[in-house]
């Protein structure tokens, strides 16, 4: 059943309600593997865990891993984290008595999900990015943070990043982060209690900490430091690693852009890639070849290339050799930066996959990916024009 937005704080309350009386973690938080998710679920945690909710949490790659879950009899509330809106939640997880709560931007919702017969699946109902909608929840509780906008602004930025919501929405929503920051008592920054996925807090003795710490990454020394410096340490990292990232996509890009390698037919551009063993390790993911595609989008249109008539969808297609497959991702061309179009593009790909007997493999959360086991993609190619010519 749609949930409206300004009753969020019902159904939390309902999940605080549900745990009482219950010996160990009564919240499962299932939460797919992007940016956006994962600063929900930080906001989300925090207001469990201010209301003394024990819970468990698993990351989630796909739909097969989620239909082969089996939940403790403990468990009486079910969040997906931006996984689960397009599928029948309820035949999918085979429920029995378990309540679901569905926070995800990802459309179109399901119909099982919009008319549940059952009684058991919550759908959030915005389609803002699910770190937006925890904060929303954290402001009908009364317990927004300056921590906590941070988050949203984390979850709203990848977003507009992805271009999943337009510059106007994207605008809108920073002025009310804007404001809520002002709105903010002076001290209404987040504490230092470090918490277990399972809800409870950690041991605070040194020992203890130092070893939970060390599982993150940071040596012995940087494990002496205080909370403050170790958050500096682990966002210093973060940092490192997404400019690390991004110089992989601007340079593969550029070397792109130098050798032609974009291919014109009538409805689409593409461009085939085979990537070195670095360029496989740093770019082989859905996520960061999405990136790229936007990448040279994006220097095509502000060199005023691909703009009006000249203006195609995009797909990039990467050879990963240590799978023997074939990632393809598609994005659109809109006429300017922070525009969003529909992209049907998933579509297209699964219509030509299945006339070329091709049977993809991937199983994430994202409609316009593909990974393809076929020995020639141009066959594949050939066939997407077919079905965009039709």
């Amino acid at each position: 059943m749609l949930w409206p937005r300004e009753h969020f704080r019902v159904a939390f309350k309902q999940v605080v309600s549900d745990a009482i009386d219950t010996h160990g973690a009564s919240v499962l938080l299932l939460v797919a593997l992007d940016v956006d998710s994962i600063a929900a679920v930080s906001i989300l945690t925090s207001l469990l865990q201010a209301e003394l909710v024990a819970y468990s949490m698993v990351p989630v790659a796909g739909y097969k891993q989620m239909a082969a879950m089996t939940f403790s009899s403990e468990i009486r509330s079910i969040f997906l984290i931006n996984c689960g809106a397009m599928i029948d939640v309820y035949s999918t997880l085979k429920l029995t008595d378990q309540k679901v709560y569905v926070i995800d931007s990802h459309r179109p919702l399901h119909l099982a999900n919009v008319y549940d017969r059952h009684g058991t699946v919550v759908l959030f109902d915005d389609e803002a990015p699910a770190a937006t909608l925890t904060f929303e929840l954290a402001s009908q509780l009364n317990m927004a943070t300056a921590d906590k906008v941070w988050l949203a602004i984390v979850g709203l930025t990848k977003q507009f990043v992805a271009q999943q919501i337009d510059a106007d929405n994207y605008n809108m929503l920073v002025q009310k982060f804007q404001d809520e920051v002002l709105a903010l008592p002076s001290n209404g920054g987040s504490n230092d209690v470090v918490h277990d996925v399972d809800g409870t807090v950690l041991p605070t003795g040194k020992d203890e900490l130092e070893v939970f710490l060390a599982r993150m990454g940071l040596s012995l020394k940087e494990c002496q430091q205080s909370s403050s410096t170790r958050s500096c340490v682990l966002l210093e990292r973060g940092m490192a690693m997404a400019m690390q990232l991004q110089q992989a996509v601007v340079t593969l890009g550029v070397s792109i852009l130098d050798r032609k390698l974009i291919v014109r037919v009538k409805h689409f551009r593409f461009v085939c890639l085979r990537l070195s063993e670095e360029e496989e390790h740093l770019c082989g993911h859905p996520s960061t070849l999405s990136r790229l595609a936007l990448f040279l989008v994006d220097v095509h249109r502000e060199q005023g290339k691909w703009i009006g008539k000249h203006a195609a969808p995009f797909v990039l297609i990467a050879h990963i050799k240590a799978r023997n497959v074939y990632l393809v991702v598609g994005v659109t061309c809109p006429e300017r930066a922070g525009d969003i179009h529909r992209n049907t593009l998933g579509t297209a790909f699964a219509l030509a996959a299945a006339e070329t007997g091709a049977a993809s493999t991937y199983d994430g959360f994202e409609t316009t990916v593909m990974e393809l086991h076929m020995d020639d993609i141009n066959v594949f190619v050939e066939q997407l024009h077919n079905v965009m010519d039709a």
